[in-house]
């Protein structure tokens, strides 16, 4: 005993140093029966090896050898893909899956609105924060594009415009007591027929204000600016003078004679430029520019255009705004538009497109909520218009932040003022016009207020066609259908239906799966199912829909990032008891559980790979595990040959000669398959294995009696074993115990 806790102290050390000091491990294991520790690395390079070698000082710890394991990339094994082959609500191979949007629903992303066939795992995509309700970036770390015949809940008014399969998340608040309460999750098939609910359109933003901005470099500054310094070097190092250094550089021939004489970087030197300009008046020149500027690269000229004698207000404004800056002004004799002339400005202004492709820059619209409300006030003065409370709708009112509607001919320009009317507090509603000339014309029209209230009752509607969804950290998405955005839960992956397990005080049966399968908790900051949530089985992605309702979630043991976790489970309460069966597919009926050993040979019945053999290489490792968005760290797992595939978890591992349970797959990659021990999972979960199909007749337990004692200390060394990793050897005396006195 003392040597397996000095070798679990050796490994403890180990796994502090590795987790903390290397970027190119999965997780470190041990495996009590070979007395060495196994270090599982995604990187099994030399250079990986030895950069571990000299942070432990040797190859061996406290004289306990290192053997290095390739495990790839441990990821949770839920699947995006739809499967082809159907099964009935068993064990094994059935899967639990979810919801998804109508083709008609775009998402923002930080490059405008995206469709289904647009959208890939790089598009950055408009996300609530639930505990901060602030629009964060993230990428998707699952996309569901699939075919679906089946009801769709539908909602829509002048503000929000819903289509979604019925056990699609709705992001809401309810009304009641004459108040409306926090916002939380509820399926869309639950709000059908209810009205007075809220729908969020809007969200915080909090960006730093920076008084100055810096104008970006762009490539041809770039490009200019090191070919100076080159040449200034070669000059300093080799003598060559003006006509050798032209030979080498003949693109700028005409300027080396200049740069060579003046001995100053090139830029400095031209007409206009400003290294810094006070950030107010850059995002009001940039409002102006976006709606009333173009921009001539053939003589550096940039013009705002806007008529003196129409608007006299707007035209010395523009004036003001410029020679504030520091530009020189020119004003035509028509006075129907200004010009300045900068280089600097021209080469950052091209790239911004022409009047029908124009858009914001991304550190524009980044920028702090004080800025935006500046650039937002100079583009609708120029193609917008105002909300005067006295005097209607008028585009003369001064009226500041009172936004009423902005017109366009760039797609990309409109979507980018919706953009940054979420970031400042308002909902919008984008229409689109087809002008005599055939081009397309956008009115984006401004909401006041962060949230819409449904009146009307939402219903349902037949729908045959692809839906789609997608999966990010944060689980709040920004939907947009027929112009009209707002926050939407996101859909989760499909997984398997385990096994069935039962309640020893009541002799109910449940569904035994994976938390980020039954649960969708493959976020951190906030679960992203809700106790009661309906499940399904086959899965949306694999029934053409969400068609057969088998259950709701009853149970789930969270994730803790802050430390290590044993498990990742959660329990199903099917609707009826007897539509669920505890035989599994390709397997048939586990017998009992039992502790895993190396080498033991075991199977798996996955909602993917099917039946799949492999053989358990380790039982104690601790894996960190890439859930998307953030990694987590599990103990004593168990670790077998590969055998599962995206969609395989909540499988149970089995061992092959017995069929009594060893595991439930969680995690794997393409060179390992990572389990939870099923004596952890069943202890969590306060639930067991039915023995042999048969469930025992609940038996009160008097407290003084021999088997309570027994129970009692079972409870007490499983803690114990957590925290030394000795609960194998005390789980087997303690069932030995029991089996003696029962």
């Amino acid at each position: 005993m003392t040597e397996l806790v000095e070798l679990l102290e050796a490994k403890a050390r180990l796994d502090a140093l590795v987790f903390k000091n290397t970027g190119s491990y999965t997780g470190t294991g041990i495996s009590q029966s070979e007395g060495m520790v196994n270090v599982y690395l995604r990187d099994t390079s030399e250079n990986s090896k030895k950069k571990l070698y000299e942070l432990l000082g040797s190859k061996k710890v406290d004289g306990t050898e290192i053997k290095f394991i390739p495990s790839g990339n441990v990821v949770a094994l839920q699947c995006s893909i739809p499967r082809t082959v159907y099964s009935r609500p068993a064990c094994g191979g059935t899967s639990i899956g979810h919801a998804c949007f109508d083709t008609d629903t775009v998402l923002m992303s930080k490059d405008g609105f995206v469709k289904y066939n647009e959208i890939n795992y790089d598009t950055e995509l408009a996300t609530l924060n639930q505990s901060t309700q602030e629009l964060e970036w993230q990428t998707p770390t699952k996309i569901y594009i699939y075919d679906y015949n089946g009801e769709m809940v539908c909602s829509n008014g002048s503000k929000h415009d819903v289509c979604v399969t019925p056990n699609h998340r709705i992001y809401y608040k309810k009304y009641k007591n004459k108040n409306y309460e926090t916002y939380e999750f509820i399926m869309a098939s639950e709000v059908v027929g209810k009205k007075r609910f809220v729908l969020k359109k809007a969200a915080k933003w909090e960006k730093l204000h920076e008084l100055n901005y810096k104008i970006p470099l762009t490539y041809d500054y770039i490009e200019e600016i090191e070919t100076y310094k080159k040449i200034i070097e070669i000059r300093d190092i080799y003598g060559f003078g003006r006509r050798k250094i032209s030979t080498m550089f003949p693109k700028y021939k005409n300027k080396i004679g200049h740069w060579l004489t003046d001995g100053v970087v090139p830029y400095t030197k031209w007409t206009n430029f400003k290294e810094e300009i006070e950030s107010s008046l850059w995002f009001s020149f940039i409002g102006w520019y976006l709606s009333e500027g173009s921009c001539n690269v053939n003589d550096n000229r940039v013009q705002i255009s806007q008529s003196k004698k129409a608007n006299p207000e707007y035209y010395n404004e523009i004036v003001t705004l410029l020679k504030d800056i520091g530009f020189k002004v020119s004003c035509p004799k028509d006075e129907m538009y200004v010009t300045i002339t900068s280089k600097q400005l021209v080469t950052y202004l091209s790239v911004l497109g022409l009047c029908n492709t124009k858009f914001i820059p991304k550190d524009i619209k980044d920028s702090s909520k004080k800025n935006l409300n500046i650039m937002l006030n100079s583009m609708f003065k120029g193609d917008g218009s105002f909300i005067s409370e006295k005097y209607g709708t008028t585009q003369s009112s001064k009226l500041y932040g009172e936004y009423y509607r902005y017109f366009t001919t760039s797609k990309q320009l409109a979507e980018d003022v919706c953009e940054i009317l979420v970031k400042l507090g308002y909902g919008f509603r984008i229409y689109r016009y087809t002008q005599k000339n055939g081009k397309m014309f956008y009115t984006v029209s401004v909401q006041r207020g962060e949230e819409t209230e449904i009146k009307n009752p939402p219903y349902k509607k037949q729908y045959n066609g692809k839906v789609w969804c997608v999966e990010v950290p944060n689980g709040i998405i920004y939907a947009i259908r027929n112009g009209k955005g707002v926050w939407s839960g996101n859909s989760v992956g499909a997984g398997t239906f385990g096994t069935v397990v039962y309640n020893p005080n009541s002799s109910e049966k449940y569904i035994l799966t994976n938390n980020h399968v039954g649960a969708a908790s493959s976020s951190i900051q906030k679960q992203y199912a809700n106790i009661g949530d309906l499940e399904y089985a086959p899965g949306c992605l694999d029934s053409g829909g969400c068609i057969y309702p088998i259950g709701k979630l009853y149970k789930y043991i969270p994730f803790d990032e802050t430390t290590t976790n044993f498990v990742d489970c959660s329990l199903i309460k099917p609707d009826n008891q007897e539509d669920i069966s505890d035989e599994i597919i390709g397997i048939g009926r586990i017998v009992d559980y039992i502790e895993p050993l190396e080498k033991m040979r075991t199977q798996k019945s996955g909602r993917t790979s099917g039946v799949t053999e492999g053989d358990i290489t380790d039982f104690n490792a601790t894996i960190e595990v890439d859930f998307g968005n953030k990694i987590i760290k599990f103990a004593n797992c168990i670790i077998t040959t590969p055998q599962g595939l995206p969609g395989d978890s909540g499988s149970i591992l089995v061992e092959k000669s017995t069929n009594k349970a060893v595991g439930l797959l969680f995690a794997g990659s393409d060179q390992i398959t990572v389990y939870n021990r099923i004596s952890y999972v069943l202890q969590q979960l306060n639930v067991a294995i039915i023995p042999n199909g048969t469930i025992p007749t609940p038996q009160y337990v008097s407290p003084g009696s021999t088997e309570y004692q027994v129970q009692s200390l079972l409870v007490t060394t499983a803690v114990i074993g957590l925290a030394v990793g000795l609960i194998p050897i005390l789980n087997e005396q303690v069932q030995m115990a029991i089996h003696r006195n029962v």
